[in-house]
């Protein structure tokens, strides 16, 4: 079983890599633009670039670790719960996005996530939920141009 498991992450990191290489290439064939009008391909290039270094990366921990990814369990006791609790949080969060708006919908799953991975209190989980939804929002909205969805408040 550990030798198909180490076969499999092999695979894995492997199609990783050829895939943000197409993207990469696929990227240039858009259009890069420039850093003040970014064009089509601006995005996915920079995607496409590090899915492939950190796949290359992936790749060379592999060849030179010889018992990587064989540990057996892939969650310790009690993370089964955590990770499930995220799952719910990010089908929610694409759910309720129509309705509520880009804005407040990842201001809530920010929270939610910062909560679940055991943020102690609410301010650093407020902070980091209005400067994640601000960054994302300025990010894309602003500068890429991109339509988020208003909502029903319009925000």
């Amino acid at each position: 079983m550990k030798a198909f498991l180490r076969k499999a992450e092999l695979l894995f990191t492997l199609a990783i890599t050829v895939i943000c290489l197409v993207i990469l290439v696929m990227s240039f064939n858009l259009g890069f633009g420039s850093m003040k009008q970014p064009g089509p391909g601006f995005f996915p290039a920079f995607i496409g670039l590090f899915g492939m270094v950190f796949g290359i990366l992936l790749t060379l921990r592999y060849l030179a670790s010889p018992d990587s990814g064989t540990k057996g369990k892939i969650f310790q006791a009690g993370q089964m719960r955590r990770f499930l609790a995220m799952i719910a949080t990010f089908c929610a969060w694409l759910i309720l996005m129509p309705w509520m708006g880009f804005i407040i919908v990842t201001f809530l799953a920010t929270f939610a996530f910062s909560k679940i991975m055991g943020e102690k209190g609410w301010g650093v989980p407020i902070l980091l939920a209005i400067g994640g939804s601000l960054f994302i929002f300025f990010l894309f909205d602003v500068w890429f141009y991109a339509d988020l969805p208003r909502g029903i408040l319009g925000i």
